[in-house]
């Protein structure tokens, strides 16, 4: 035989090999062997196959048809009943797939940036978590880390039962978070981690969301025509970023002053990657729709800090956009409020005081939403506190009260409402949890104002279930705030030893404080 019919055969059996391989009935890839499906709903299932080719998909004596349209997709539900398994799932074309040891429970999907990316390993007591990370009903999935224009069609990724092979690099915070939710519910637990450490809000948000955003279309009209920077322009921004959140960890530790400037992206050009707009939810929200989930977890915001006013607008949007993509509803929605960060300065910037803030009222602007509080949870106000047991067990809290219908106490003190009693500022609140406590000697934390807006120090005791707050300085008072600083102190907790979030009573704009709170 001569070269050229060698060519030519091997031309017609790749060709033919391809051809088989089109015909295939493919899965979307959030779908593998020990994967979680969400219980008591009709989930969808989808994927390829060859146009026109019809697809049934079998699944606990349930049954469901689609034709493949001409772009060879296709998608179905299917009932998937009570929790539950092991169970076989079939799929079945021109070819058959059949996935084994799927449960039925639970499904979170867990976002964020490199807090909620933070891996078991590295979290306190990281190796003996680690080795007792010993689950089989909770699964995990790790959404690949792929940036994209445009939605991507699919994601790459198996779900493994939770081991301490597959834990160790998974998200710490999603892992408490299951570790704590699943003998509370007794069912399986599946958790989808679509995370990428350093990046911001807008990254994980459509165009069309962005764009609608009052605050935000002339920056997204601007940015997408902006010229696109180079890969070597994008990797310096990127070692430049690296080294700053370095100084400001070593700087934490070391209780010494932070660096302040932030590199700046290259004059004149955009991102072409993870931080540019969009790229994150097309990427690795946009495919990972419609499985079904029960809610997500959102741990986010560090890298948005300095712009808290934006972000108070951008986080409901975000939420709604993600629940238009889903289809499933307005799916409960649980946010990380920001923890303690940065040394225990005298007048600092205050910062994280407001974006915890900005969180707190984005969230209370749609329904079905919360928030965790983790303002003392960093032990020495580390930009990646290891202390991510306290984050997990208090999202888990929030999820069986307001999810699950659990009577358990989810919250902290919330303060709701402040009258004047002569010099004293007398504050109630919400979310008592058998009652209010100080933690420490005394009550500290607190500042009080009159109407020069000079915030002192103020004397802070107890009165049942309210906090009275006074100082000499202040002959009239006007305005109280609590752990209202980047690393403050906080003393105010109720008796189920949860803590009451930061708070301020005033609306002025931003000016540090004169003195720090004792």
């Amino acid at each position: 035989m001569n070269r050229t019919m060698v060519k030519l055969l091997t031309l017609v059996l790749t060709s033919g090999a391809a051809s088989i391989a089109q015909a295939d009935v493919k899965l979307n890839g959030m779908f593998s062997d020990h994967a979680v499906l969400q219980r008591d709903q009709s989930v969808a299932i989808w994927g390829t196959a060859d146009a026109g080719e019809k697809v049934s998909v079998s699944f606990r004596g349930a049954n469901a048809d689609a034709i493949a349209g001409a772009d060879g997709k296709w998608k179905l539900t299917i009932p998937t009943g009570h929790a539950g398994g092991p169970f076989d799932l079939t799929v079945e074309g021109k070819n058959k797939l059949s996935l084994k040891d799927i449960l039925v429970g639970e499904v979170w999907l867990c976002s964020g940036q490199s807090n909620m990316q933070f891996g078991l390993g590295h979290a306190k007591d990281g190796k003996k978590e680690v080795a007792e990370a010993d689950h089989p009903m909770i699964r995990l999935f790790g959404v690949d880390r792929t940036p994209s224009d445009e939605p991507r069609e699919s994601v790459v990724g198996n779900w493994q039962p939770c081991s301490p092979t597959s834990a160790a690099t998974f998200s710490a915070a999603a892992y408490f978070f299951a570790r704590d939710l699943q003998p509370a519910l007794d069912v399986p637990i599946g958790l989808i981690e679509s995370d990428w450490g350093g990046t911001p809000i807008e990254s994980w948000m459509s165009r069309e969301t962005l764009s609608a955003n009052p605050a935000m279309k002339s920056k997204v009209d601007a940015y997408f025509n902006t010229p696109l920077a180079s890969a070597e322009e994008e990797a310096a921004y990127k070692q430049a970023s690296a080294d700053f959140q370095a100084a400001r960890v070593e700087a934490a530790r070391n209780k010494t002053p932070a660096p302040t400037t932030a590199p700046v992206t290259p004059k004149g050009k955009r991102l072409i990657g993870e931080n540019r707009m969009t790229r994150l939810y097309a990427g690795m929200i946009a495919p990972v729709a419609p499985y079904g989930i029960r809610g997500a977890l959102w741990y986010q915001g560090e890298a948005n800090a300095g712009a808290f006013g934006v972000y108070q607008s951008s986080l409901p949007a975000m939420i709604t956009n993600w629940r238009k993509t889903f289809g499933q509803g307005d799916f409960p929605f649980i946010v990380v409020q920001l923890p303690n960060h940065g040394a225990k300065t005298p007048g600092d910037n205050q910062i994280w005081a407001y974006m915890r803030e900005a969180q707190a009222k984005g969230v209370a602007a749609v329904p079905n939403a919360a928030v965790a509080v983790t303002i003392d949870t960093s032990s020495d106000g580390d930009l990646h506190p290891p202390e991510k047991q306290p984050v997990g067990h208090r999202l888990a809290l929030v999820a069986q009260s307001m999810v699950y219908g659990k009577d358990v106490v989810a919250q902290g003190p919330t303060f709701d409402a402040m009258k004047i009693d002569g010099d004293k500022a007398v504050l109630s609140f919400k979310n008592l949890g058998g009652g209010l406590v100080a933690k420490g000697p005394k009550l500290i934390g607190f500042v009080i104002a009159g109407d020069d807006k000079n915030f002192v120090p103020g004397d802070a005791t107890i009165d049942g279930d309210t906090v009275v707050v006074h100082s000499d300085q202040v002959a009239k008072p006007v305005a109280v705030r609590y752990a209202w600083a980047n690393n403050p102190d906080v003393s105010l907790y109720n008796k189920a030893d949860l803590p009451a979030m930061p708070f301020r009573t005033d609306d002025w704009p931003p000016v540090p404080p004169a003195k720090k709170a004792n």
